[in-house]
C-alpha cells in the first residue's frame, strides 16, 4: 500500500473579545500551515515567520457572543504535528484597495538550515520549497527545490540539475521540514 509521511497539524486558537475579556480556545488541525506575511520587511526568516504569525491579529467583521462586541482579536499557535513531515504556505498574495490582488514581495534568509519548533518540542529540519515566478497566483511557473545530501535539486519541469542554495530567493511559496529524529 501506499505510505503518507504528512499527518494533521494541529493548531491551538485563541479569540478574545476587547471589550468584554471573553476568551475563547479551540484546537483544529489541517495538512498546511497557512503563514501570513504580516511584517512590511522585505527581508525575514522562517522563525520570524512563525512568531510573527502566533502574535495576536486584529479579527475583522467578527461579533463576541457575551457581548456582542466586534473588536476582537485572535491568535494561532502550532500545537504539533502528527506525521514526519510538515507543510508550510506563504499567504503570498493579498487583495489590494482596487480589489485586484497582489503579490507581497518577501526575500526569505536563512531557509536552507531553518528548524521549526512546535509547542509540543518536536523539531523540523527543512528540505524543500516549491517556488511561484509570477505576478498571480492564477498563472506564472512553479518549480521546486530539493534537498540531496549537500545540494539542492532544481526540479524544473522535465530538467533536473543540481545547484547550490541560491543567494537570493525571493519566491518561495510552499516549504516542507522533515522530523529531526531525537
Amino acid at each position: 500500500g501506499v505510505q503518507t509521511c504528512a499527518l494533521p497539524i494541529s493548531f491551538h486558537q485563541e479569540i478574545e473579545c476587547m471589550s468584554c475579556g471573553l476568551l475563547t480556545t479551540s484546537m483544529s488541525t489541517n495538512y498546511i500551515h497557512p503563514l501570513p506575511i504580516i511584517s512590511s520587511k522585505t527581508s525575514t526568516t522562517v522563525p520570524q515567520l512563525m512568531e510573527s504569525s502566533q502574535q495576536w491579529q486584529q479579527l475583522d467583521n467578527t461579533v463576541c457572543r457575551q457581548c456582542s462586541g466586534t473588536a476582537r482579536r485572535h491568535r494561532i499557535q502550532l500545537s504539533s504535528v502528527s506525521g514526519r513531515a510538515m507543510c508550510l504556505q506563504l499567504l503570498l498574495w493579498e487583495a489590494a484597495t482596487n480589489n485586484a490582488v497582489v503579490k507581497k514581495p518577501v526575500q526569505l534568509t536563512g531557509v536552507p538550515r531553518s528548524v521549526v519548533t512546535t509547542r509540543n518540542g518536536q523539531r523540523y529540519k527543512f528540505v524543500g520549497c516549491v517556488r511561484h515566478v509570477g505576478d498571480t497566483q492564477h498563472s506564472g511557473h512553479y518549480t521546486a527545490l530539493v534537498k540531496h545530501g549537500d545540494k539542492w535539486l532544481n526540479c524544473n519541469d522535465e530538467t533536473l540539475t543540481v545547484q547550490c542554495w541560491p543567494r537570493r530567493i525571493a519566491d518561495i511559496y510552499l516549504l516542507f521540514y522533515e522530523l529531526v529524529a531525537a
